[in-house]
């Protein structure tokens, strides 16, 4: 279950529980204990996607390496495939160059493009993040507060003492 979907489980608890005419509400304490223990063991489930895209862009980074190794092997072979004649020598030195500054563009925008989205991934994956975690923060401070004031007015009422 996700963390939202956990979220929601715990509005669903507030909203459903027994109303108390002038006190608010009464939530079933064992069940939104559970809801917010699992709700804690979701967080580290958005950690390991963010743990994800920052690995997909090292593959991103090696897929470029890789493929600028390829393009570099293929230069050489070509420039030694038409090193036989010596007008061809220089023709095929030119055209190695090229191949060469080529490969080396190419690699040069594949780590760059790998590099930009591995940034916007783990920048997307930490502003996800932190928003359910501003939310949950949020809800869960609205809830301890309902629940500390039932508390509250029910000792009140019977002359109990609070544990808070």
């Amino acid at each position: 279950m996700e963390m939202l979907e956990y979220i929601d489980k715990i509005e669903t608890l507030v909203t459903s529980a027994k109303k108390l005419p002038g006190l608010g509400v009464m939530v079933d304490e064992r069940q939104l204990r559970d809801t917010v223990q699992k709700l804690r063991q979701a967080v580290p489930a958005d950690t390991r996607r963010a743990q994800q895209i920052i690995a997909e862009r090292e593959e991103l980074i090696n897929q470029g390496a890789r493929e600028a190794k390829r393009i570099t092997a293929a230069a050489e072979e070509e420039y030694k495939a038409k090193i036989k004649d010596s007008a061809v020598v220089k023709a095929s030195d030119r055209r190695a160059q090229e191949i060469l500054a080529e490969a080396d563009e190419r690699a040069r925008a594949a780590l760059n493009d790998a590099e930009r989205e591995a940034i916007a991934r783990r920048n997307e994956a930490n502003q996800y993040t932190l928003e359910v975690l501003r939310t949950l923060d949020a809800q869960l401070a609205g809830l301890i507060a309902s629940v500390r004031k039932g508390i509250s007015l029910l000792e009140r009422d019977t002359g109990a003492t609070s544990r808070f």
